[in-house]
């Protein structure tokens, strides 16, 4: 039997009872639920998400194998009146596979562990609930870990400008200011070079969208800690640029009860 952890997520009235549900039918379909963590309440992310998320972390055990458990995950989904009309948008259940035994995997539509468990407080927190001393298989730190590292502030996140993209830092953090205090966060322009340093939490690479991969469902994990925001070039590119800052700040600091 391989362990296992999957996020439940979702912002409709019945998701408390989806939840339920999911672990349900998961256990009659060759997966067993070992523990799961309380039920949180999360600021939503994304501005198309609606009101406010529950979500919570459960460990399993299974014989399936990881591509195998996440096509059961998403059939599961589907049976509970999952629908995915609007990208991060209200949904009534999510079942994301989080971690999946020591594997790490990079492909189009699937990437383990999960690519944002590091830097999201809405599932590192209720994961370090009930299984703190995982190790990321990739960073090579504890969920712990991970965790703690959020609480530690400012954040700073080094934005990589790699094609000379227009964008000032000042008007973005300021804007920022409105809904994340100062002491919350810094914004740090670097060169491509610069390595993603320990002081910084993460590294923001600029890019345009003819550079990316399109085929993929899920960004690359990578030891650095880095985000790659792809933008259009017809479309506001620094709206873009804050849009994807607010969303990653929300994820990382937003409030979680």
């Amino acid at each position: 039997m391989i362990k296992c952890s999957i996020g439940l997520g979702g912002n409709h009235p019945g998701t408390a009872k989806c939840f339920e549900d999911a672990l349900s039918q998961l256990n009659d379909r060759g997966v067993r639920v070992c523990r799961v963590s309380r039920t949180f309440r999360t600021q939503a992310m994304g501005e198309s998400a609606g009101d406010d998320f529950l979500n919570a972390v459960a460990i399993l055990e299974t014989t399936l194998s990881s591509r195998e458990l996440l096509t059961l995950l998403q059939a599961t989904e589907l049976r509970l009146g999952r629908r995915r009309t609007v990208h991060w948008g209200p949904r009534r259940v999510d079942l994301d596979l989080l971690m999946y035994a020591e594997e790490s995997t990079d492909c189009e539509t699937l990437v383990l562990p999960h690519p944002g468990l590091w830097y999201r407080r809405f599932v590192l927190q209720p994961h370090a609930q009930i299984a703190g001393d995982w190790i990321h298989p990739v960073l090579g730190e504890s969920i712990q870990s991970l965790f703690d590292r959020l609480q530690k502030k400012p954040l700073i996140l080094n934005i990589v400008n790699r094609n000379d993209i227009t964008t000032s830092l000042e008007r973005m953090t300021s804007k920022l200011h409105n809904e994340f205090s100062a002491e919350r966060f810094r914004l740090r322009q670097t060169s491509p070079d610069e390595p993603c340093d320990e002081p910084a939490f993460a590294r923001i690479d600029v890019i345009q969208q003819s550079v990316a991969d399109q085929r993929r469902t899920q960004p690359a994990n990578g030891t650095e800690r880095t985000i790659t925001l792809a933008t259009v070039p017809t479309v506001d590119i620094e709206k873009q640029v804050l849009t994807a800052l607010r969303d990653f700040l929300t994820a990382a600091i937003g409030t979680v009860t």
